[in-house]
């Protein structure tokens, strides 16, 4: 049995036991039937009709003043009444992502200026930056994508649990690559060129580039926003999942959903960020949206990739890197899993604080684990080498290795426990082996199913991703929710990293 007929046949089914998640709203956790948010998702067109016929009722019962006198205020009153509520509801249900919203939204406007460009292949948005500037390529993103960015920074700033000042305070010791500061001031100027040059009578007003700070500082605000930290205990289920694999058939696959809260427009905003150089650094693909400056999930021209998960702040360096830019760091100076872990043993700047970090290319692959070694290795008491604070997982030969967002210890007190997602993923991986030899799988068609699967595919799930470092292939797919549902689309990486 082949690959493909083993997941048309036999594969365990999408339908797991999947019960309600446990999701942060504004005013604490929802328990929300994950079942009623994807039906919603997956018939759009209902709710587009539903929203006319409500509109044109709307609108009858503010006339029945003008034709019944008094007695139409009532139905007037009820009109309104039922207009906030549905404003409120329909807030809530697209900040959930329950509005599919994939590329052939297309988004963004096809158009170029100094450092920097927006082009499409077939319906996947491609923003090149020409990046051995930092200013001039910070610049150039944040004119292209302007609209976008304002849109996506006053979402963010609705949901900060602490003020601009207090933020800044928390923010005072950090250390931020003196490129990427230099890139966010151009992202800043280049924004706010293109707010002076719209015409009408509300001008959105001038950003700043602590805002563009804060927008890249997401993965790490557990660390510097106690409140959050608090809440994010409640969160269950469900956040980000890497899955890498290694057989003579494939080399190796590194699968990955991106998981986060789309704000209704995370998934709609999705795009690919090209970053090109000529001063030696790798060219880099990375999956990401407008104004984020560090990396999340990408690969260089020597087919190096890597993705970040989140996981409980358990330790905390107030005055490290932030966990993206750290990774992007990495991604433009490495070409090998050898090679990275040489440049974070070399680099004097440290991460912020505890994530884990999923590292391939076309030979090996490895999860780094960022400040959760819990002992010394015996090489080190023997040696008495230094003690790293880092613990290292590699893949191993009989099975994946898959990364969700638990701790290395395995405590299951923090955020994100992520049991059911490691459950049915290593009930289709022990399954395929049974029915398919382990070295002739195609590991491309069944990491890309397992990333369908339920818990692991979900309601915040906005970026599905597979990459092939051996190739230099990228496949995504992007949405509000549930983004593996969707066909992953082709990226040609070729001109990319040219």
């Amino acid at each position: 049995m082949n690959t493909l007929d083993y997941i048309q046949k036999e594969a365990p089914t999408r339908e797991f036991s999947q019960k309600p998640n446990i999701l942060l709203g504004r005013l604490g956790p929802l328990d929300i039937d994950t079942k009623k948010i994807e039906w919603i998702h997956d018939h759009p067109r209902l709710f587009k009709i539903s929203h006319f016929v409500f509109k044109s009722l709307v609108a009858f019962s503010l006339a029945c003043p003008l034709v019944l006198g008094a007695q139409g205020l009532i139905y007037a009153g009820a009109g309104v009444t039922t207009t906030l509520v549905k404003s409120l509801v329909e807030r809530s249900v697209e900040n959930l992502g329950a509005f599919a919203s994939p590329f052939t939204q297309m988004v963004f406007a096809a158009k170029k200026c100094e450092g920097g460009q927006i082009h499409y292949q077939g319906n996947v948005p491609i923003l090149t930056l020409y990046s051995d500037n930092p200013h001039v390529a910070g610049k150039a993103h944040g004119y292209l994508c302007a609209p976008q960015m304002l849109n996506l920074f006053d979402r963010v700033e609705e949901e900060q649990s602490r003020s601009p000042a207090e933020l800044a305070s928390a923010l005072e010791k950090l250390n931020i690559p003196d490129s990427m500061r230099k890139e966010m001031e151009g992202m800043a100027e280049g924004i706010n060129q293109w707010i002076d040059e719209q015409w009408g009578l509300y001008k959105h007003r001038k950003v700043t580039t602590e805002e563009i700070l804060l927008a890249n500082l997401m993965p790490d605000s557990l660390y510097y926003n106690p409140a959050a930290h608090n809440q994010a205990q409640k969160v269950t289920n469900v956040a980000c999942t890497a899955i890498l694999d290694k057989n003579k058939e494939s080399g190796v696959v590194f699968g990955r959903t991106m998981d986060w809260r789309s704000f209704g427009l995370a998934g709609t905003y999705t795009l690919m960020i090209n970053r090109k150089y000529t001063d030696g650094r790798h060219n880099t693909v990375e999956v990401g949206v407008p104004g984020f400056v560090g990396t999340l999930t990408g690969m260089n021209d020597a087919g190096f990739s890597c993705a970040m998960n989140v996981c409980g702040a358990a330790k905390v360096h107030p005055d490290g890197i932030p966990s993206s830019f750290y990774n992007r760091m990495i991604l433009e100076n490495a070409n090998s899993v050898k090679q990275a872990k040489s440049w974070m043993n070399s680099h004097a700047g440290h991460p912020l604080g505890s994530y884990h970090l999923s590292l391939a290319d076309p030979k090996s692959a490895e999860a780094v684990h960022f400040y959760q070694k819990t002992r010394r290795s015996p090489w080190e008491w023997i040696t008495g080498a230094k003690s790293s604070h880092h613990a290292f997982r590699p893949l191993a030969k009989k099975e994946p290795l898959v990364t969700t967002n638990r701790s290395f210890d395995h405590d299951p007190r923090h955020m994100f426990w992520s049991q059911e997602r490691e459950q049915n993923l290593q009930a289709l991986f022990s399954d395929a082996n049974a029915h398919v030899d382990r070295e002739s799988q195609d590991l491309e068609k069944l990491i890309g199913y397992a990333l369908t699967l339920p818990y692991v595919n979900n309601l915040i799930t906005t970026h599905a991703v597979q990459m092939v470092p051996g190739s230099r292939g990228m496949r995504v797919a992007a949405d509000n929710s549930f983004a593996a549902s969707h066909p992953l689309e082709e990226i040609d990486t070729e001109p990319l990293f040219s």
